[in-house]
């Protein structure tokens, strides 16, 4: 844990209070989403990418256990 007064390094998407945003996306396998991803510096804007197992699911926001989506349009 960093002591107190030292910076603590965030990814870039949290530090700029980003979220990916998934774009054609579906559940798969019942647990994961499936989609083009956008908006997250470890891929290429609308890479197709499949999500870890998603945790918490609403209409317009997804979490996995390491990232929150935006969900845009479904497939």
């Amino acid at each position: 844990m960093p002591s107190a007064g030292s910076p603590v390094r965030l990814p870039a998407a949290v530090a700029h209070g980003a979220q990916p945003r998934l774009e054609d996306w579906c559940l798969i396998a019942g647990d994961r989403l499936s989609g083009r991803v956008y908006d997250d510096p470890r891929f290429e804007d609308g890479e197709h990418i499949t999500t870890s197992p998603v945790l918490l699911l609403s209409n317009h926001a997804a979490a996995t256990c390491t990232t929150h989506y935006r969900l845009g349009r479904p497939a």
